[in-house]
């Protein structure tokens, strides 16, 4: 069942795009550990927070098309493209641009410095979201377009943040590199979609907006929701605890969001065929299946060792300064794993248009993430902060599940994971045996282990003249 024509084009897909990610990202994550480290706690707290707060005008600009509608979208409908992509991409750039500009006005004029100046600057990738047609490329199977965009564009952001970023006092700048590097990023999708015959005249029509704004606001508000859950720890901490704190904080989330963003490529892999999948049931069934499986092998080990490792991990990276962003990383690693295996359900009803579901649970989630927050963070401060994170995301990744089960999308038995739970088991025995190895060589160890168990167990295919996969 795992190796069904369905999940083998779902793979092609990934490790086109997920390879591109996982380079852009890496890219990326060298420029923030670099900032990390010459900017200082505080200062990069800075960064956390205004960062935090563009991302909910990130999710209104984008009207929820990046997030998987567009996806769905494309995927389901050949003429969506020449029919509503002009006038779904002239709603966003207006939006992009009226947003950017109150945040410049709001953040030079009304705000403490310098945390307005970097709202004001961050609040520039706005154009970049208006604008992006990555979307249009994901629905439409061109991963490896997506993922070289992307690529070029974290590129040019870790350049422009080693080359000018030399202290506190650059803080605007390392905002500034991200800017660059989004609008780049853009360009270069808008530029590939001209050269594939797919240009597209932006206009703004409302016959045609007019249908989808029902559609696209559900799956705004579970975003803006989603992201509440995310940051509202940030602005608890810098209210209670100021920026330091946000700043051991966001370090040790850093390397977490790494592996969330190859989830998110996962996933928006994972949605057009779902799609095209709806009326198929048992094919959607063993896709679906087997995609909750191959994120339990890749999530569970990840959440495991660096729950042991974390203390090494973000002395290695961060430097000494950083020792107290060692307890929340242990505990925020665990999002990893949770994040996966509710965003694949997520996925299930977005392919079946149930984004007042997806809202509906993100809802239950970001009710109960407010209250632990006011539980927890006042007496526990960042652990208290990343126990909340993880105590939602847990209950967001039941609650996802039990929707889509209700929805046709049953859950496979609880063999379907027993491989990647012993091979775990066995890379964690092998990591408790290493306690003074370094973080550098323990790492590799650690898979290591877990790969050759899970092979000698079956959970990973080798076949001659093709690639290893995961047979879980």
């Amino acid at each position: 069942m795992a190796g069904s024509p369905s999940h083998f084009h779902v793979n092609r897909s990934f490790l086109a795009l997920g390879l591109g990610e996982a380079i852009a990202r890496l890219v990326g994550f060298a420029a923030t550990v670099w900032a990390i480290r010459v900017l200082g706690a505080s200062t990069y707290g800075v960064i956390g927070v205004a960062t935090a707060v563009i991302l909910y005008f990130n999710r209104i600009t984008d009207l929820g098309f990046d997030l998987g509608l567009g996806v769905r979208e494309i995927a389901a409908d050949n003429s969506f493209l020449a029919r509503s992509a002009p006038a779904v991409l002239g709603l966003r750039t207006l939006l992009a641009v009226g947003l950017a500009a109150a945040l410049t006005l709001v953040g030079v004029l009304f705000l403490p410095q310098p945390d307005g100046a970097v709202i004001a600057v961050l609040g520039l990738t706005l154009l970049a979201v208006g604008s992006n047609t990555r979307w249009i490329h994901l629905g439409a199977g061109r991963s490896r377009t997506a993922a070289l965009a992307l690529t070029a564009g974290q590129l040019l952001m870790a350049a422009l943040v080693l080359g000018l970023v030399r202290g506190p006092g650059d803080v605007s700048t390392a905002a500034g590199a991200q800017v660059a590097g989004d609008l780049l990023a853009a360009l270069l999708l808008v530029v590939a979609l001209g050269r594939s015959g797919r240009s597209i005249r932006v206009t703004v029509d409302w016959q045609v907006l007019g249908p989808l704004m029902p559609r696209c606001w559900a799956l705004v508000a579970s975003a803006l929701l989603g992201i509440l859950i995310y940051n509202a720890n940030f602005l608890f901490l810098r209210v209670l605890y100021g920026a330091a704190a946000v700043g051991y904080f966001a370090a040790g989330y850093t390397l977490v969001t790494f592996f969330l963003n190859l989830g998110i490529a996962y996933n928006l892999s994972l949605l057009p065929s779902l799609t095209r999948l709806r009326d198929a049931g048992q094919d959607r069934e063993v896709l679906y299946h087997t995609s909750l499986a191959q994120v339990f092998a890749v999530g569970v080990p990840a959440a495991v060792g660096g729950a042991l490792l974390a203390e090494r991990i973000t002395g290695t990276l961060f430097g000494p300064g950083y020792a107290a962003s060692a307890a929340p990383f242990a505990l925020l690693v665990w999002s990893i794993p949770l994040n996966l295996l509710r965003d694949v359900p997520l996925m299930a009803l977005l392919s079946a248009e149930g984004e007042r579901w997806v809202f509906r649970v993100t809802l239950w989630s970001a009710t109960l993430n407010l209250a632990l927050n006011v539980a927890l963070i006042p007496p526990l401060g960042v652990v208290g902060a990343a126990l909340a994170t993880v105590s939602t995301e847990a209950v967001r990744m039941v609650l996802a599940a039990g929707v889509a089960r209700s929805r046709g999308f049953t859950l496979p038995g609880v063999g379907r994971f027993g491989k990647a739970t012993l091979a775990t088991l066995a890379m964690a025995g092998c990591l408790l045996l290493l306690p003074a190895v370094p973080a550098w060589l323990a790492i590799p160890t650690g898979g290591a282990v877990y790969l050759v168990v899970l092979a000698g167990l079956g959970g990973i295919r080798v076949v001659r003249g093709q690639l290893p996969a995961l047979s879980v």
